[in-house]
């Protein structure tokens, strides 16, 4: 007897009473004798014949079956078919399930590409924008070349996502890089790319109600985006700006400067633990310390306030937002008492986990001149580098 078909010398007759004794109750071990079966007694169901039903299946049109279950499983089997590998499950992996899952996809897919496409057209122009390179704000120049930079181009006209820069674009504030990005939607320099993937797209209700920037692709606006792009850095170098180009990009300095020092506030405070304070505090100290500081001597000034701040949570056994809150007075004193003691800090380099962004090299590098002195120096003309290397009295 066949060990691989235990059931083989068997005739239909006996099969039958075999399984309807099976099915009755009877102990399993008293069928294998009675029938000289050669299995063990768990797998003795598995070799019975399926039960056929009157259903077809749906790509061979042979009869579709139901595997037998053991006496002790209450569910049903699922049906699979006699000829073919189909088998009625969501996770049948069958030619023709495999085919029709694809052709389901590319389906859902177009769809999908076509939503967006009306949701594009719906908020955004495409139409071409007539304009020079020197009628650029710097505030749009920098941010256009810091975002093709950063992002690459797919081709002539279209540029990728952020996310995928090996460079930040700009610091991590809140409304930062979305104003940036927004100055040139604005402007009629930019426009979400129609043949983005889906995923930057916010989704709700079947219905596409927002965009992550940082996902998106561009499609730049301006004819021959290429050209323009290039003669738009070639009259940044050449330093034969317009007549207000100066005053915006120290202007431009001081809002990169105070976003990188709010960057590194949330951050010195995250290593210990503790919230980020109200905004109106945070922005009016920032504001008072970039007034004579760089952002290196900010942050210095910012990691030691925080630091004074977990002391006093450990004095005081005050809550994590109080000891946030203190942390804005401390650095006001310190930088009070900086500025009446005359004391020299030397600032800190900038941190590891929050490297210089594309669009600190595009201001500080190609407009300016100067490289890291834009981090090193205050925000004001004429750069002097006085406070540059200087030693640190304070703890």
């Amino acid at each position: 007897m066949s060990t691989s078909q235990p059931l083989g010398h068997l005739s239909e007759a006996e099969l039958l009473e075999l399984m309807g004794r099976y099915y009755a109750g009877e102990r399993v071990a008293t069928l294998l004798e009675d029938y000289r079966v050669n299995c063990s007694a768990g797998t003795l169901c598995s070799h019975f014949p399926p039960e056929p039903r009157a259903e077809l299946c749906r790509y061979c049109s042979a009869p579709m079956v139901r595997p037998r279950r053991s006496k002790s499983w209450s569910l049903e089997s699922t049906l699979r078919c006699s000829q073919c590998a189909h088998i009625e499950s969501l996770r049948c992996s069958c030619t023709g399930c495999t085919a029709e899952r694809l052709r389901e996809e590319d389906v859902r897919i177009r769809q999908q590409h076509t939503k967006i496409q009306q949701f594009c057209s719906a908020n955004w122009a495409y139409s071409p924008t007539q304009i020079q390179p020197e009628q650029l704000t710097v505030r749009q120049a920098a941010a256009l070349i810091s975002l093709v930079r950063c992002s690459g181009w797919l081709d002539d006209s279209r540029i990728g996502p952020i996310s995928a820069s090996g460079i930040r674009f700009a610091p991590y504030t809140p409304d930062f890089q979305s104003s940036l990005i927004e100055c040139l939607i604005t402007a009629d320099l930019l426009s979400p790319d129609p043949a983005s993937p889906s995923k930057p797209f916010i989704e709700r209700a079947g219905q596409f109600v927002g965009m992550d920037s940082g996902q998106a692709h561009w499609v730049l606006r301006m004819p021959e985006a290429v050209r323009f792009v290039q003669a738009l850095e070639v009259l940044i170098a050449s330093e034969d700006w317009p007549e207000s180009w100066t005053n915006e990009c120290y202007q431009i300095w001081h809002e990169l400067a105070f976003a990188e020092c709010w960057e590194f506030c949330a951050y010195s405070l995250h290593q210990r633990s503790l919230p980020i304070p109200g905004a109106t505090a945070l922005t009016a100290l920032i504001k008072y310390m970039l007034r004579d500081f760089s952002v290196s001597q900010c942050y210095q000034l910012l990691w030691a306030s925080a630091g004074d701040a977990v002391d006093y949570r450990a004095r005081k056994s005050v809550t994590a937002p109080h000891a946030s809150n203190y942390m804005i007075g401390s650095c006001q004193r310190r930088v009070d008492r900086v500025r009446a003691e005359d004391w020299k800090i030397k600032g800190f380099r900038r941190n590891f986990e929050l490297s210089r962004t594309q669009l600190s090299h595009v201001l500080h590098d190609l407009f300016l001149k100067h490289g890291e002195a834009g981090f090193t120096c205050c925000v004001a003309p004429p750069l002097s580098g006085a406070l540059e290397g200087q030693n640190s009295q304070l703890d």
